[in-house]
């Protein structure tokens, strides 16, 4: 059997996988853990070359009234982390369902999101990753404005200039 929840409070069928002796935890090995948050920003960006396929996503495991994430659940999301940032560039080309061309998506890997209190507004400390940030911070982490990992301001704007073909084209665009 597997460690009750603190709180008392879970679904039926994670009731029955806990309280289910032939799926033991330490006999088997198995360590279960639930998945808080997946962000997944899918809007994508228009600047004045052409839309900027570039899509966000993150997991984000929620620990509320300063909670720790416990060692095998720790472990696990070790694990997770790591195969979400072993792309290249963290950039991955997936297809999409309806045949369009694929779409990019960023993966940032996993966080921990420890608040003080229930929610945000009721927290006296937010800490994202170990370190204390304000409510607002963590708008714009979740809207992706703010790198998850180095905290500082993100923009997905292009870095290098259109090719000379791309700005033939502007200025035919400009000269009609």
């Amino acid at each position: 059997m597997t460690a009750p929840r603190r709180d008392g409070e879970e679904e039926p069928w994670r009731k029955w996988i806990r309280q289910n002796p032939r799926l033991d935890s330490i006999r088997d090995g198995i360590a279960l853990t639930d998945c808080d948050m997946w962000i997944h920003r899918y809007k994508v960006n228009t600047d004045r070359v052409s839309t900027r396929e570039v899509q966000h996503l993150m997991l984000v495991e929620v620990k509320t009234f300063s909670a720790d994430v416990p060692d095998s659940q720790r472990d696990t999301y070790q694990i997770i982390n790591a195969i979400l940032r072993t792309a290249d560039r963290r950039t991955w080309s997936i297809p999409t369902r309806d045949g369009k061309p694929k779409r990019y998506v960023r993966s940032w890997g996993v966080h921990v999101l420890r608040l003080s209190g229930a929610c945000p507004a009721t927290s006296d400390g937010i800490l994202w990753d170990g370190k204390l940030i304000l409510a607002e911070k963590l708008e714009k982490i979740l809207r992706f404005e703010v790198n998850p990992d180095t905290l500082r301001e993100h923009s997905d704007r292009r870095h290098h200039a259109p090719s000379v073909a791309i700005q033939q084209q502007l200025r035919l665009r400009r000269l009609r």
